[in-house]
This record gives structure tokens, C-alpha cells and sequence, in this order.
């Protein structure tokens, strides 16, 4: 409806206009997905194509639980019109009925009709009239097409011609019922008579129909006229609390019993006494067929079968194929029912184990995420990539690297320090560790670990860079500039750092096994052991050894090549020249601080 009412909002249509054009939109809609064939052998022509409409809807109602299937019946009128009767709990949308059935007249029948709305009631009730848009027409397949043509019937309608008595008729449709216009029952047959035996005792008055039965389709009042009325349509009824028998383990002969009653219309019924079951909840029974008026006997046959949803509600009700004539079809819809029960029940656990696997699939997702994410916090990305993929990370020598430790002065201390609880402690180290492990990704090292207080960081792993000192001294001082920021617990005045640096050759990178990633050099564990360093200080031993030679290729590319090589043909004489040397320097460039 929100559609509709934007689109006459757009067109400046009204509704009705909109939702008749939605109905020619429906019936394509519906050819377009696979529903053509079945529309077009509803009926050759389109009074019996709305007659069975109902019967369609009803039908499709079995197979989708819980659709609101509207209701139609038709009637014609003294002056050659039919009146479609349309019942629905959604009101509001009898238009789209009227442009279904003009297309649908056009489309199946070659006919050209008008519908108009006679009278809404507020229960859902809606009477369309359906018209010729020719009126002038009075002949032809077009008029032959709208409703049927009746033929006359040449057969005797006399009892005393029937050929096969009662016994015969209640064998051969056992589940059918006769009823007059008190809606007495004067006739049924064998299988209902036998479900309901408790009923049929001597001595108790013969039921009604409205007694045992309800009428679900089509919506009309129960009365006897109105039942003639629509003789032409589906007729499906529900059992009432008082017609089933809970004996469910009924005899043969209780099955094949007949009634007999005599009654003023000529119509005799057999009836013998049963024993009653006892009264429990048991499932409606559920019949669906067609009235059939029988004028020389002032009565209405309702021939029918019981409608049941499987093998199990036949058990409970008590039902047996025994019981369904073997001309009926219903047996064969049975059994077709339940073969397709337990294909839809397989097709129902196979579509449960796909979303099982889809959900299970999406945990797997989310899984895999938060691995990578803990794989990126203990590794470096090169090392959790390999691992996330499943790859071995092997043993790996590397060349120089530097390598920073940092640790708290007088940490132990702080700790044994009654003043200090615990979570104090834990506190301080958070608050560091979490600014030093943002600066790791802003100087681009890698945390190897963190040992109490000491923190371990290597400039060159496991990517070797050639500026990898460069990166540890701006990491440690930086690390400096952090500590200014935080407060020992225990005095409250900023802790200090002992930072010392190195860099060393033949770092060995062992291979990554249950969360262990480990480098190992000589230094390391000296380093660990010793501390020469001054406090807030920096130790720089290798890393200024190495500055050391580059800058001999330094001052030979800028010039001072053949310079150097004059000054001493040993290394004594260099080295003797060489604060003359700097001595020049000095002179030439003012403000140097040349060393001697």
C-alpha cells in the first residue's frame, strides 16, 4: 500500500484506479511464475473460472500454512449478470479483484467485461457485478464464454428407477451425508458412521448436521437455502467436538455397518447399536466436497473426503485406507503427501545445516579476525602473516642490529615499599608499556618482550633496514620523555629509566612455535646481567664504532681522500699528523671543534 499511495501521489491517480491496475500487474506476475497452466484449466469459461477460484485458494492455503486466503462464490442474476461474492479480512482491496477479473476475461475468454461494486459490508463482504461490456452481444462464443450454458437432461429422476439400493451407496462413497432442510441426516455412509458410531445407539435421536459439522468454506450463514445457493462451489466443513469417537481400535464389522431409520420421505437407514468410546480431545476431522441437491427427496447430498495432513493424523483420528473408496484419489494424495513430507523435512534439515554452517562460518570469521589480531600483537607483521597462512617461520641470521633495554631504577624496591599495593604497581607498568608499544609503530622496532620492568626493543627485525640505530635512539628518547610523565608511587617525583643501546652482528631470529619468538646474541644476556650505564642515560657502543667507518668513506667521497693518504707512511705518522691536520681545519672552518 505504501507503494500504491506513492504512486498515486506521483501519477495523481486515485487508488482505485491504481490498485485495479495492480490487478492486471498480478495475474502476469502469477503466468510468470508458473502459475499460467493451472489458471487456465479452471474453467472453460469465466463463470466457472471464479466458481473454482475458491477451490484454488483453499488449496493453496494447504500448502502455506498461515496465508489468508480470501473467499469467492458466484451467482447469476435474473438479468443475464453474475455476482462475484468476495470475502477477505484485509478490507480495501476489492479493486484489485475487479481488474483481475476484467484481464482475466480478456486474456482467457476473448470477453470484454465491466465490474462494479453493488454493496461493501463492514464484515469483508464485498458483491461485485460482472457485465458484458457488449451488451448489444446476444449471441456467440463471447456470450458462451461468460456462463455455462445448461443442457437438458434426458435421465429419469425418479427413486423407484434406481438401479442400486443404500446398502450400495454407503459402500461405495463412505464419505458422504444426505440431509433435509432441518438438517436432520437421513443418510451416511459406512466410514463416517463408523468413526462416529457412539452416536448411532438405539434409543438416542438422530443427529444433525450442524450437530456434528461446521462449515469453514465457503463463508456463508448455515441454512438450507443458502447451502442450495451455492451448490456450485467447494464445500469444506470441520467435525465438531460431539462426532468423533475416541475408540480408535474399531472393529471390522463396526466399519461396514449401515444406518437405517425410517423416515416420512421414503428414505430408509439401517441402524444397530455400537459401543461407545470414551469422550477425550481428539483433532477435527476435516471434509471437503460438494453439495449436490437432491429435489425429488427435498434433501442435499454432500459428497466428500477427508482432508488430513498426513499418516499420523489418520492415526489419531482413528482412519484407515481401508476406509477411503479406491476410486477416491485422496488415497493416492496420502501417501504423495507423505513421500513429499519427508523430501520438504530433508530439504527442511538440509536448509537448517546450511545456516548451522553459515553461522558457523561467520564465528570462523570472526575468529580468524581476533587470531590475526593477537598474531599482530606478539609478532611482527611479517612473522603473524606467515603463521595466519599457515607457514613455518624458520631460524633466521641477521646482520648488525641495535637493541634497547630499558629498566626502572630502583624498581625492586618499589615493590618490597609498604606504601605500594600491588595493582599500583601494575598500574605504572600499563601506563608506560601502552605509550611505549605506540611508539614501537611510530619509530618502526619490534617489542621482543617485557620481563617486569624491563622492556626489550630491536631496531632491524625481522626486516633488516640500514638506519636500524637511528630508530632505536629516537625510540629511547622518546622513552625518556615518557617517564617525565609518570609518578612513582612511592615518593610521588618521576621515575627514571636506565636505557642502554647496542649494536651487534650474527643476531639469530629462532623460528615461531606456540606463541615463543626469541632472539639470541651473546650481548643479550649480557646486557641483561650488567648495568653500566648512568641512570637516565644512554649507552652507545657498537652503533658509534660503526659511525666511525662510514665516516672514513664519508670524508673520502667529499674530497679528502689523497689528503688522508699523505699524512704518514704508518700508521704512527698518520696518526701524529693527524691533530695537525685538524688543526688546519680549524682555521679554515671558525667555530670548529676540532678534538686533538
Amino acid at each position: 500500500m505504501t507503494n500504491i499511495n506513492q504512486n498515486k501521489c506521483i501519477t495523481g491517480l486515485d487508488i482505485e484506479t491504481c490498485l485495479e491496475a495492480f490487478g492486471n500487474h498480478f495475474l502476469k506476475y502469477t503466468q510468470i511464475n508458473g502459475y499460467d497452466k493451472l489458471l487456465r484449466v479452471l474453467g472453460s469459461n469465466l463463470y466457472d473460472f471464479l466458481t473454482n477460484l475458491d477451490n484454488l485458494h483453499d488449496h493453496l492455503s494447504s500448502i502455506y500454512p498461515g496465508m489468508r486466503a480470501p473467499s469467492f462464490r458466484v451467482t447469476n442474476t435474473s438479468e443475464g449478470s453474475m455476482h462475484l461474492h468476495y470475502y477477505s479480512e484485509r478490507k480495501g482491496l476489492s479493486a484489485i479483484v475487479k481488474g483481475l477479473v476484467m484481464i482475466v476475461s480478456k486474456e482467457f475468454f476473448g470477453t470484454e467485461v465491466v465490474v462494479n461494486t453493488v454493496e461493501e459490508c463492514e464484515d469483508g463482504h464485498v458483491i461485485l457485478e460482472v457485465l458484458r461490456k457488449d451488451q448489444e452481444v446476444d449471441s456467440g462464443e463471447a456470450s458462451l464464454k461468460l456462463v455455462p450454458q445448461k443442457h437438458q437432461l434426458l435421465l429419469s429422476s425418479q427413486p423407484r428407477d434406481l438401479l442400486f439400493s443404500t446398502r450400495t451407496i454407503c459402500e461405495a462413497f463412505p464419505f458422504h451425508m444426505m440431509f433435509g432442510p432441518d438438517f436432520q441426516i437421513i443418510q451416511i455412509g459406512n466410514s463416517l458412521k463408523s468413526l462416529s458410531r457412539s452416536l448411532w445407539t438405539r434409543g438416542q435421536p438422530v443427529p444433525k448436521f450442524t450437530d456434528l459439522f461446521a462449515i469453514s468454506r465457503p463463508m456463508i450463514e448455515c441454512t438450507f437455502d443458502a447451502i442450495l445457493s451455492y451448490c456450485n462451489q467447494v464445500f469444506v466443513v470441520k467435525s465438531t467436538d460431539r462426532f468423533i469417537n475416541t475408540d480408535t481400535n474399531r472393529s471390522q464389522s463396526g466399519r461396514n455397518r449401515t444406518i437405517s431409520v425410517e423416515s416420512d420421505r421414503g428414505s430408509d437407514l439401517k441402524q444397530s447399536s455400537t459401543d461407545s468410546g470414551t469422550d477425550t480431545a481428539v483433532p477435527k476431522l476435516r471434509l471437503k466436497g460438494q453439495m449436490v441437491p437432491v429435489p425429488e427427496s427435498n434433501a442435499i447430498l454432500f459428497l466428500c473426503s477427508p482432508r488430513v495432513n498426513g499418516l499420523d493424523e489418520m492415526k489419531r483420528l482413528g482412519l484407515y485406507m481401508t476406509d477411503i473408496p479406491v476410486h477416491d484419489r485422496t488415497r493416492d494424495l496420502i501417501l504423495m503427501s507423505h513421500q513429499r513430507r519427508g523430501e520438504r523435512e530433508l530439504v527442511e534439515k538440509l536448509d537448517e545445516a546450511t545456516n548451522h554452517i553459515r553461522i558457523l562460518d561467520s564465528k570462523l570469521r570472526d575468529e580468524n579476525k581476533r587470531t590475526e589480531e593477537i598474531l599482530n600483537n606478539i609478532f611482527p607483521p611479517k612473522i603473524a602473516r606467515m603463521l595466519s597462512q599457515n607457514i613455518r617461520v624458520k631460524a633466521e641470521n641477521f646482520e648488525p642490529v641495535s637493541c634497547l633495554f630499558s629498566d626502572i631504577v630502583g624498581f625492586t624496591a618499589m615493590c618490597g615499599s609498604p606504601r605500594v599495593e600491588p595493582m599500583d604497581v601494575v598500574r605504572l607498568l600499563n601506563r608506560l608499556y601502552i605509550q611505549f608499544d605506540n611508539l614501537t609503530n611510530v619509530y618502526g622496532v619490534y617489542k621482543v618482550e617485557t620481563i617486569g620492568d624491563a622492556y626489550v626493543v630491536v631496531g632491524g627485525l625481522p626486516e633488516s633496514v640500514a638506519d636500524h640505530a637511528d630508530r632505536v635512539v629516537q625510540m629511547g628518547l622518546a622513552m625518556v620523555k615518557v617517564t617525565h610523565t609518570v609518578q612513582s608511587p612511592v615518593d610521588g617525583k618521576r621515575i627514571q629509566e636506565m636505557l642502554p643501546i647496542m649494536s651487534r652482528s650474527g643476531v639469530k631470529l629462532r623460528g615461531a612455535s606456540f606463541l615463543m619468538h626469541k632472539v639470541y646474541n651473546d650481548d643479550v644476556t649480557l646486557k641483561l646481567i650488567t648495568t653500566t650505564s648512568e641512570v637516565v642515560g644512554l649507552d652507545i657502543e657498537t652503533c658509534l664504532e660503526a659511525f666511525g667507518n662510514h665516516f672514513l668513506k664519508y670524508t673520502q667521497i667529499n674530497g679528502y681522500d689523497k689528503l688522508l693518504r699523505v699524512l704518514g707512511s704508518n700508521l704512527y705518522d698518520f696518526l701524529t699528523n693527524l691533530d695537525n691536520l685538524h688543526d688546519h681545519l680549524s682555521s679554515i672552518y671558525p667555530g670548529m671543534r676540532a678534538p686533538s
